[in-house]
């Protein structure tokens, strides 16, 4: 019963850090560069991060993709492993549908 809490609490957290590198890269791709530039302008810190960023925009947008398949990757395989565990062959199907 422990493992079964314990594997539904990780695949809670990978389903969280998904959200976060797809909130990440949504985020970054619709940044508007005049509104940064304006606000770079106002010596505002947070905005030289984002600009130094977005000038290497092509290695951090496939890093966040990495980041946000492998932790799919890794909540699917949890998540089948646990119908699995708790639903036998059937849970083959069950975890499909969810």
């Amino acid at each position: 019963m422990t493992t079964i809490i314990l594997t539904v609490l990780i695949v809670c957290c990978l389903v969280v850090c998904s959200a976060f590198f797809s909130g990440s890269e949504t985020a970054l791709a619709a940044v508007s560069q005049s509104k940064m530039h304006a606000l770079e302008q106002d010596n505002n810190w947070r905005t030289k991060i984002v600009n130094d960023l977005l000038e290497k925009s092509d290695r951090l947008i496939g890093s966040l993709l990495l980041g946000n398949n492998l932790v799919n990757v890794l909540a699917s395989v949890l998540a089948t492993k646990l119908m699995l565990d708790l639903y036998g062959f059937l849970g083959l199907f069950m975890q499909q549908l969810l």
